[in-house]
């Protein structure tokens, strides 16, 4: 059921310590400013961004070109599907999402085959919360979770677990109709800290002259800590 928040463990959550480098590459932008580029320290690979306008064409990894990479199908503003390809070719491993009242209300997730593993089915509460109750197919459990949103469309707790944000701009809040997908995990600010019962992870950032991050360390329980630098 995490898949509800994909993009962002992938995408969402990173970053500090920035170079003379970054700086010089990020200080370039003004305005509404779009992600191009994510580089780890843990060597997993940088992750490059490419659009059409602010609409997401896709994400890929280790390369520009897109020889591994997760390609965006919209419906006028709406992201309508996520699919994955390697060297060119669907794997079968997608989502697909509907809406109503620009809300998405359904999320179905796919395995490499196009094999249906999962439905997720969201309702919206009066208190700004998001109920997801999700169906395992072929094996998988089913399951359910109350997701609590603050204003900013930012995701504040998930059953036990407590989520602190900055009120600087989220990295991916231009990218058309994306934050829509993750309840949250899209909002308008950046996640600083997560606590659980048996875990927390602090996200430390630095940001540049429009208030957007170009680097983070993100500092979990129990691992060494990890450096995100963000590019635009």
């Amino acid at each position: 059921m995490k898949k509800i928040f994909l993009l962002l463990s992938i995408i969402t959550l990173a970053l500090q310590s920035c170079s003379s480098d970054n700086n010089s590459e990020n200080s370039n932008i003004s305005g509404n400013m779009l992600l191009k580029r994510l580089e780890y320290s843990d060597n997993s690979g940088p992750i490059y961004f490419n659009y059409n306008g602010t609409k997401l064409n896709y994400y890929s990894f280790g390369e520009p070109s897109g020889l591994l990479k997760n390609q965006f199908t919209y419906s006028g503003d709406l992201i309508i599907k996520t699919e994955w390809f390697q060297n060119g070719v669907a794997t079968g491993e997608k989502q697909t999402y509907s809406y109503l009242n620009n809300k998405v209300i359904e999320e179905r997730t796919y395995s490499p085959g196009a094999i249906l593993e999962y439905i997720s089915n969201i309702s919206y509460n009066s208190d700004g919360s998001a109920d997801v109750i999700v169906t395992g197919y072929n094996g998988n459990s089913s399951g359910g979770y109350t997701a609590f949103i603050d204003s900013n469309n930012n995701i504040i707790q998930i059953g036990d677990t407590l989520y602190e944000y900055d009120n600087m701009n989220n990295p991916y809040k231009n990218i058309t109709g994306y934050y829509k997908l993750y309840l949250g995990n899209g909002g308008n600010n950046n996640r600083t800290q997560e606590n659980t019962t048996y875990s927390s992870t602090t996200y430390n950032y630095q940001y540049n002259s429009q208030n957007y991050p170009i680097s983070c360390e993100i500092l979990e329980s129990g691992q060494p800590p990890v450096i995100c630098n963000y590019y635009y």
